[in-house]
């Protein structure tokens, strides 16, 4: 997952790439991304933005997961932000189980302060 001129982008090697949704600049926000059933789709704030048909990747096509960041080093493909509680799971969540994720989070600038 990245960020690219403010659209999120969804990469898995030998799958393919979907483009999609736009963040807002200094707002906390959910971004779920899924891919299963020969399907990549991408959640902002619980809400679909978008998916594509993608065919699943053959055998030996398995590399390290990286978010926020493509392989090349290149400043343009790191995001400039912060990234917190990034799970991953051995199948694709239902809209239903990331609706509840989603209501379940509590963004940073939200959570109640200590005395």
């Amino acid at each position: 997952l990245q960020v690219i001129e403010g659209k999120l982008r969804f990469y898995l090697a030998g799958v393919g790439t979907l483009d999609a949704g736009r963040l807002t600049v200094g707002k906390w926000q959910h971004i779920t991304a899924t891919f299963g059933q020969d399907e990549m789709s991408l959640f902002l704030d619980g809400r679909l933005v978008g998916r594509r048909r993608a065919a699943s990747p053959g055998s030996g096509t398995a590399q390290v997961p990286m978010v926020g960041r493509y392989e090349q080093p290149d400043e343009a493909f790191t995001v400039r932000g912060l990234i917190d509680e990034v799970r991953l799971y051995e199948s694709a969540l239902t809209p239903e189980e990331i609706a509840d994720l989603v209501a379940a989070s509590v963004a940073p600038d939200a959570a109640p302060s200590t005395p």
